[in-house]
C-alpha cells in the first residue's frame, strides 16, 4: 500500500484504517511504502512493515531492490492512495505489480502541487483508477483521458462509528464537557482548519446562524481538526468579534473524532474543494443531516433533500437559513437520521469497497465490479457467451504438447471442445494426447492421419469440418500463450460483424527462450505506432492497408475467428505448403471487420522444424508458391488490387528475394532470375505495376478543410505543401479574417484555389467580396455549416485538420460519404484544459468524428495525449505522418498570371513598324510557350491614328488613354 506522507489527514488516515479492514477482515497482510513520515508514522509501523522512501540511504535504487523483493515473495498488487504518489509510480510497474490508484483530487490540487505529469502517467499505465465520485473522475478524465474500461467508480470506506448506541448519554456528555446548554443544538464542522476546509466560512455560517436564536446560545459550533497556523490568528479574532467565543469550540488534534459527531444535530461542510470526504460519510452513519455548497465536491452525489440540502456555492446566508431550517424541524431532521445511517452501513463500509479493489486486483474487469461481480468468471459482457472450438494440429511435436494443452485447458474463458489433429506422428505425441484426455474436463476429440500430408492446412480444414462451435482457434501444437488469451479474443465479437480477432506474438526458439521480440515491434518500421494499438476496422480496410502485400499475421495461434465466416470451400488453401493462412486471412477479412489486441499473449515458437523454419530454409519453394499466391488472387480477387497494393506487391517480392543470398549470387534480382522468370513476367501481365504506378503517381482531387486553431502551428504550411505535392488541392479557411490572411501569405497560397469561410459569433458567414452572381436566390448570409456543405459537395476525398473542422465534417458525413482522412496536432492538447468554442466543439462530437473518419493521422513525434486517448477508446488505429523533410516554404513555380506576362509602353516611344514587330513577338511567345502574354500601350495624344491599324484584330493588345478621353469607346482593339 503506498501514501505519500503519514501526515495526520484524511488520505493517510484512510490508507490507515483500509489496511486494518485487509489484515482484520480479509487476512491480508500488507506492507507500506511512503514517500515520507510524518505524526502517523508510529501508527504504520505499529501495524505492518513501512518503508519510508525518503530515509532510504539508497533512495530509489534501494526502493527497486524492495520492490523486486516484494515481487519475489510473491505479492502481485499494489494500491496507491493518491496521486501525490506518482513519482514512484512508474517503478512499481517496472517492478511487475498491478497498480490500482486511488483519485481523491480535483483539478485545482493538482494543478497547485504540480501533479499534471502524475496524473497523464496514471491514465496511461494504471490498471484500473478508482473515484469516489462521478464529480471528481468527470473531472480528470476531461483532462487526462484514461481508458474507460480501467475506470471505476466507487465510494471510498469509514471506519463505523463505534459509538451510535450511546448517543443519549454522549450528547449530555459533550455539552457538559465543552459548557454548552443542555439544550443547545450542535452544528458541526470537520477537516484541517484552512481555506480549503472553509474553516472561515464555517465562523461566518456561525454567525449568521446565531441571528436566528430564539434564546442566548440556542446554537453551538464544534470544529474537529487542527488550525492552519498562519489562519489561527484571524480564526480567533472573527470568533471574538461576533461575540461567539461560549458557542465555538475547536478540537485540535484529536485521537477520538467520532464523540463529538455523535453529540451533533447537523453537518456543515463548507469545503471550498472537496473531492469526496469522508467526514460526509462519517456524518451519516452519525445520522447527521449534512448542508453543503453546491459545486464545491464530489459529494454532491449523495448530498440531497432527503440527506440534507445543497445551497449556492460559498453563499453563506444561505447554508446559515438551510440550517435554521433543519435545526428547527425535529420531525425532518429525525427522518433524515434514520436514512442516512441506513443508507451509509449499506454503501460505505470498508469491507465492501475494499472487496471492489481486491476484485479489479484479481482481474475482474472494472465494469464487471460495478455491476457487483467481485469473483473471475469466463464471460462478464451482457450478450450470450459464444461457444469456441480449439483445433491443434500437430506432427512429433511431443515434447512441446503438454505447454500447449495446459494453456488451452487453463485459459481463463475455457473452449467448449478440442479437436486434436494428428498427422502420423512418430514420436510420443499420442501418449501425452491420451494422458491429458483422460483427465480433461473438457470435450477433446483426437483424429489421428495414417500417412503424413505434409501440409498443416489439411489439418486445418479437417478441423473445421469438424467445428460445431461459434468462433474457432487454430492452437499450433508447437506454440503456447497466455490464459486470458480467449477472454481477451472472444469479447470483440459481441460486435457481430467482427469475422477474426488476433493478438501480437513474442517469439520464441525451440527452447521457449526469448529476447522478449513482439511482432509489432518488427511492423513499427513500415507502419508506426499502428501496431501498437488496439483496433476495430473494416476487414478491406486492412487488406488494402498492409494485408494484401506481406502477411502481418504470421501465427495462427494468435486468432480467433468467427466459423460462419469461413468459406465452405477450403481447397485452395489445402494447395499451399507456406501462404494457405495468409489467403485463409484474406478471405476471412473480406467478409467483415477485425479486431487487432496489441497486447502480446501468444507465444511464437520459430525453430528448424516449424513451417516458419521451412520457410527461412527454402527460398526456392518459398518464392514460386508466393508468385503463385499472387497470381491466384489477381484471378480470383482482382478487386482487392488497388494501385498501391500492386506496386506493394513487387516491393515484397524483391525484399523477399533479398533474405537469400545464395538465389541473389545466381541473379542479383528476383526478374532476372532464370528459375522465376517466367512466372514473374506472367504476373507483371497480369497486374501491371508500371500502370499501377502511373495512376498512383497522378495527383487526385481533394479538399482540405483548416480550422483557425491550428493556424499558429508552422506545421500547418508544411502540411498544406505536403498534400499540395500529394493532391490538386483545395483549401477551405474557417478562420477570422486577418488570421485567413496571414496563413495564406505564409504558406504562400494560391488564391484560386482557396475558400473562405469567416468565423462569427452567431455561426454566420458574410463575405462582402463574394461574387454576388455565385449568390442568386440565396441569402448572402448563410450558416457556415450550409455554407461547407456547398463546398465539399463536389469532393470525394475531404482532409480535416482543426478542431471545429473535425466536428463541422463529421456532422456533414454522417452516411459516410466518400473518404475523409482527419490529421491530428498539437490542437487536441487544448482537451486537457476548456475546449474552445464549446457551441461548435464537443467531445462527444470529436469522439464521433475520429470514430467515423476513413483513415486518422497524427503529425507530431507522437499523438497527443487525448487524440491517443480518443483513438484508443474508438478502436481507431493512427498513423503518424512525417512533415520533418517537407519545406516551410515551397520552391517557386512560374506563376501563368496576368501581371508577370504584361509588357506595357509608351505608343511615342516606338514607330507602328516597331509596335507591329513587337506584336508578332509576343504572338509567338503566345503560340510557342502556351502562356497569355498581353501587351499594354499607353495613347497620350495624336499615336492612336497610326498605331490603331497595326494592332487591328490584337485581341492581347490593349490600348490605354491616358491624358484625353476620346470621343468614342475608351478602349481600341
Amino acid at each position: 500500500m503506498v501514501g505519500h506522507d503519514a501526515f495526520a489527514a484524511g488520505a493517510q488516515k484512510n490508507l490507515l484504517s483500509m489496511a486494518y479492514c485487509l489484515k482484520r477482515y480479509f487476512e491480508i497482510d500488507v506492507t507500506f511504502i511512503l514517500l515520507k513520515g510524518g505524526e502517523l508514522l508510529p501508527e504504520y509501523e505499529k501495524l505492518s512493515t513501512t518503508y519510508v522512501v525518503d530515509k532510504l540511504p539508497g533512495g530509489q535504487q534501494d526502493l527497486e531492490n524492495i520492490l523486486f523483493d516484494l515481487a519475489n515473495r510473491g505479492i502481485e498488487g499494489a494500491i496507491c492512495s493518491s496521486v501525490a504518489t506518482g513519482n514512484i509510480f512508474e517503478l512499481i510497474r517496472k517492478c511487475g505489480f498491478r497498480v490500482i490508484n486511488l483519485v481523491h483530487e480535483l483539478p485545482n490540487v493538482i494543478h497547485e502541487n504540480g501533479l499534471d505529469a502524475a496524473c497523464w502517467r496514471f491514465a496511461g499505465c494504471s490498471n484500473h483508477l478508482v473515484f469516489a465520485s462521478d464529480v471528481v473522475a468527470k473531472e480528470f478524465v476531461e483532462r487526462y483521458w484514461p481508458d474507460p474500461e480501467k475506470i471505476l467508480i466507487a465510494p471510498q470506506g469509514i471506519v463505523f462509528n463505534p459509538y451510535v448506541n450511546k448517543k443519549p448519554s454522549l450528547r449530555k456528555e459533550i455539552r457538559q464537557e465543552l459548557n454548552f446548554i443542555k439544550k443547545s443544538k450542535i452544528v458541526l464542522g470537520c477537516g484541517f482548519g484552512d481555506l480549503r476546509k472553509g474553516l472561515d466560512l464555517f465562523i461566518q455560517v456561525a454567525g449568521e446562524l446565531c441571528k436566528h436564536q430564539t434564546e442566548p446560545e440556542e446554537f453551538a459550533f464544534i470544529w474537529v481538526g487542527e488550525v492552519h497556523g498562519w489562519l489561527e490568528t484571524s480564526i480567533k479574532s472573527d470568533i471574538l468579534r461576533l461575540g461567539l467565543e461560549r458557542q465555538i469550540y475547536i478540537t485540535g488534534q484529536t485521537d477520538n473524532p467520532a464523540r463529538y459527531f455523535i453529540a451533533a444535530d447537523v453537518f456543515a461542510l463548507t469545503s471550498r474543494e472537496d473531492p469526496f470526504p469522508s467526514v460526509v460519510m462519517e456524518a451519516f452513519d452519525a445520522g447527521l443531516p449534512v448542508v453543503a455548497f453546491d459545486g464545491g465536491g464530489g459529494y454532491v452525489d449523495i448530498v440531497n433533500d432527503q440527506t440534507g440540502a445543497l445551497v449556492p456555492y460559498l453563499d453563506v446566508s444561505a447554508m446559515s437559513a438551510a440550517l435554521a431550517a433543519l435545526l428547527k424541524d425535529h420531525s425532518r431532521r429525525q427522518r433524515i437520521s434514520e436514512h442516512v445511517h441506513q443508507f451509509c452501513r449499506k454503501n460505505f463500509g470498508y469491507p465492501a469497497y475494499l472487496g471492489k479493489l481486491l476484485a479489479l486486483l484479481e482481474g475482474v474487469p472494472a465494469k464487471a465490479v460495478s455491476k457487483g461481480i467481485l469473483k473471475r468468471q469466463a464471460w462478464y459482457e451482457d450478450t450470450l457467451r459464444p461457444s469456441i472450438t480449439v483445433i491443434v494440429p500437430n506432427y512429433n511435436y511431443g515434447r512441446y504438447l503438454q505447454l500447449r494443452l495446459h494453456t488451452i485447458l487453463d485459459q481463463t474463458l475455457p473452449p467448449d471442445e478440442i479437436i486434436i489433429l494428428d498427422d502420423a506422428s512418430t514420436d510420443y505425441s499420442l501418449d501425452i494426447i491420451q494422458a491429458i484426455v483422460a483427465q480433461s474436463a473438457i470435450p477433446i476429440k483426437v483424429i489421428t492421419h495414417p500417412v503424413n500430408t505434409g501440409n498443416p492446412f489439411v489439418q486445418w480444414v479437417k478441423g473445421l469440418e469438424q467445428s460445431k462451435c461459434d468462433l474457432v482457434w487454430i492452437a499450433e501444437a508447437d506454440d503456447y500463450c497466455e490464459p486470458t488469451l480467449l477472454e481477451t479474443l472472444a469479447k470483440e465479437f459481441v460486435d457481430d460483424h467482427v469475422v477474426m480477432a488476433w493478438t501480437d506474438s513474442i517469439m520464441v526458439d525451440g527452447m521457449g527462450e526469448s529476447q522478449g521480440f513482439e511482432y509489432k515491434n518488427y511492423y513499427a518500421k513500415d507502419h508506426g505506432a499502428f501496431w501498437h494499438t488496439h483496433f476495430t476496422m473494416n476487414g478491406k480496410e486492412l487488406i488494402d492497408r498492409c494485408l494484401l502485400a506481406v502477411n502481418v499475421i504470421p501465427n495462427a495461434s494468435a486468432v480467433l475467428f468467427r466459423r460462419k465466416a469461413v468459406d465452405s470451400d477450403l481447397s485452395l488453401i489445402q494447395q499451399y505448403r507456406f501462404s494457405g493462412d495468409w489467403w485463409f486471412w484474406i478471405s476471412l477479412a473480406e467478409k467483415g471487420k477485425v479486431s487487432y489486441r496489441a497486447e502480446a499473449l501468444n507465444y511464437h515458437r520459430r525453430h528448424a522444424q516449424s513451417v516458419i523454419g521451412d520457410v527461412l530454409r527454402e527460398g526456392e519453394l518459398l518464392i514460386p508458391e508466393t508468385l503463385s499466391f499472387y497470381q491466384r488472387l489477381a484471378q480470383h480477387k482482382p478487386e482487392l488490387l488497388s494501385s498501391k497494393t500492386r506496386i506493394q506487391i513487387f516491393q515484397q517480392l524483391e525484399g523477399m528475394y533479398r533474405l537469400f543470398p545464395k538465389l541473389q549470387s545466381e541473379a542479383r534480382r528476383l526478374k532476372e532470375h532464370p528459375e522465376f522468370q517466367a512466372q514473374y513476367q506472367a504476373l507483371v501481365k497480369q497486374i501491371d505495376p508500371v500502370a499501377a504506378l502511373d495512376v498512383a503517381q497522378n495527383k487526385t482531387a481533394a479538399t482540405l478543410v483548416l480550422f483557425q486553431d491550428v493556424f499558429d502551428d508552422p506545421g500547418t504550411t508544411r502540411l498544406i505543401h505536403y498534400l499540395q505535392n500529394k493532391h490538386d488541392l483545395h483549401v477551405v479557411l474557417l478562420a477570422e479574417v486577418e488570421a485567413a490572411k496571414m496563413l495564406i501569405n505564409a504558406a504562400d497560397l494560391d488564391k484560386d484555389t482557396i475558400r473562405f469561410l469567416p468565423m462569427s459569433t452567431k455561426d454566420t458567414l458574410v463575405n462582402k467580396k463574394q461574387d454576388k452572381k455565385k449568390l442568386t436566390g440565396k441569402s448572402q448570409k448563410m450558416n457556415q455549416t450550409a455554407m461547407l456543405s456547398e463546398c465539399l459537395a463536389h469532393s470525394d476525398h475531404v482532409i480535416t485538420h482543426g478542431l471545429a473542422a473535425n466536428v463541422l465534417i463529421e456532422k456533414l458525413r454522417v452516411k459516410d460519404r466518400g473518404d475523409w482522412t482527419l490529421i491530428a496536432g498539437k490542437e487536441f492538447d487544448a482537451l486537457l484544459g476548456v475546449l474552445p468554442d464549446g457551441k461548435k466543439v464537443t467531445l462527444e462530437g470529436l469522439t464521433r468524428a475520429i470514430s467515423r473518419c476513413t483513415k486518422a493521422l497524427f503529425v507530431n513525434d507522437a499523438p497527443s495525449h487525448p487524440f491517443g486517448r480518443i483513438a484508443l477508446v474508438c478502436r481507431r488505429p493512427v498513423d503518424h505522418l512525417d512533415l520533418s523533410k517537407v519545406h516551410d516554404k515551397p520552391a517557386k513555380k512560374p506563376r501563368n498570371n496576368r501581371e508577370n506576362l504584361l509588357s506595357i509602353g509608351v505608343a511615342a516611344s516606338k514607330s507602328p513598324e516597331q509596335w507591329a514587330e513587337e506584336i508578332i513577338r509576343i504572338e509567338q511567345k503566345r503560340e510557342t510557350e502556351k502562356v497569355d502574354a498581353r501587351l499594354r500601350i499607353l495613347i497620350m495624344g495624336d499615336e492612336a491614328a497610326q498605331i490603331r491599324p497595326v494592332v487591328q484584330g490584337k485581341k492581347f493588345v490593349e490600348l490605354v488613354w491616358i491624358y484625353e478621353k476620346p470621343s468614342n469607346d475608351r478602349y481600341a482593339r
